[in-house]
């Protein structure tokens, strides 16, 4: 809780986009979870050989997450910037456990 207010209290332009359209108080919960990861540092159990993005995980191996890759600029326009009504932005790393980005996320078929 203490990121988002950090967050809001330093980006007052945000606070009131949220104001005027609560419907996009999940997508704050995530962007919050994006600029400051709760976990910055953590891994994944890879249950069979996986493709990502070019580069093979094998099977039964561990796949390692940080949070910085929640300001890669390969994945986020402007990575740095907190903001909140952007949609579709690529996969949070934060908190996922599952097959869903993060834990406020639908899950993704894909995954």
């Amino acid at each position: 809780m203490g990121p988002g207010v950090w967050l809001f209290a330093n980006h007052p332009d945000q606070s009131v986009l949220l104001r005027d359209d609560l419907s996009r108080i999940p997508r704050a919960i995530n962007e919050i979870l994006r600029m400051e990861a709760p976990i910055p540092g953590f891994s994944r159990y890879v249950a069979y050989d996986y493709d990502l993005d070019g580069v093979l995980l094998p099977g039964g191996s561990r796949d390692r997450h940080y949070g910085a890759t929640n300001h890669d600029s390969r994945q986020f326009p402007d990575p740095d910037r907190f903001d909140v009504p952007l949609p579709d932005k690529a996969a949070v790393t934060c908190c996922s456990a599952t097959g869903r980005t993060c834990a406020l996320d639908e899950p993704r078929p894909d995954r």
